[in-house]
């Protein structure tokens, strides 16, 4: 089966594993070798795999309607919605099929209100070194790792980078040109370094005095994967820090 993966997929993972069921934290091969799943599928599997709640709503639904097109609502879609209006920051949700989906949203709302109410030349977005949002043209620019950016030229202007952590680096590149600030509080693809403590806060004060957005990618430390919902609210002073938009697992908040 692995040579017929290597001959049928693109080469741009190499997998050795072909994994055949999952129970809880833990994923089995095809020869009934067990592993524990410390990657929860990039994210994805929060609740494990066979979730008993879980299983049961998606059998239920799969009975009822698969798929449709955002021209149509359906009852769990706002149900969903309304439960993360209520347990965070946002006033209104996106839903996206993807983390850099949610990104490239985020990038384009916030080009799109700088185009509505600044002046044309606020289009600059900052980002930070080490950090990952996606793989799309213009989030692989975002990523600020030469190492995904490589053979993909041109890139994307209108993006520069930071230094993570740097409160002198982000006050002088923080300025009447930014738009937005795009960052993960804790940078999973930099090393799982977070966010020192004011750091954020520091942002959010530097986005209010230039009238830039302040974007949060949470698609890694989002939905309750470092204990509380938002990987920002471990800042001490998170209520002072809620962004315009997050990203996380599941949507764009805004």
């Amino acid at each position: 089966m692995l040579a017929t993966a290597q001959r049928v997929f693109l080469p741009t993972y190499t997998p050795s594993l072909i994994l055949s069921r999952s129970q809880g934290a833990k994923v089995w091969d095809r020869d009934g070798k067990e592993y524990i799943d410390f990657g929860a599928g990039i994210s994805v599997n929060s609740l494990g795999h066979q979730d008993p709640g879980l299983l049961q709503a998606l059998t239920e639904q799969s009975g009822k309607l698969w798929h449709t097109t955002n021209l149509y609502l359906t009852e769990p879609a706002i149900k969903l919605a309304e439960n993360l209006v209520d347990a965070t920051f946002a006033d209104r949700v996106f839903f996206c099929n993807s983390g850099a989906e949610a990104n490239e949203a985020a990038i384009k709302l916030a080009r799109k209100s700088s185009s509505l109410l600044h002046a044309p030349e606020k289009r600059e977005i900052l980002t930070f070194e080490g950090s990952f949002h996606g793989r799309t043209l213009a989030t692989v620019t975002a990523t600020a790792q030469p190492k995904y950016q490589q053979g993909f030229e041109p890139l994307p202007g209108g993006f520069r980078y930071c230094p993570f952590n740097d409160f002198e680096a982000a006050t002088a590149m923080i300025g009447a040109n930014t738009c937005a600030v795009m960052v993960e509080p804790v940078q999973g693809e930099g090393g799982v370094n977070p966010a020192k403590s004011g750091f954020l806060l520091h942002l959010r004060k530097l986005c209010d005095q230039h009238n830039a957005l302040l974007i949060f990618d949470e698609i890694q430390s989002g939905m309750g994967r470092t204990g509380k919902l938002f990987g920002y609210q471990w800042e001490e002073t998170a209520s002072e820090v809620s962004p315009e938009t997050a990203e996380t697992p599941e949507s764009s908040e805004q």
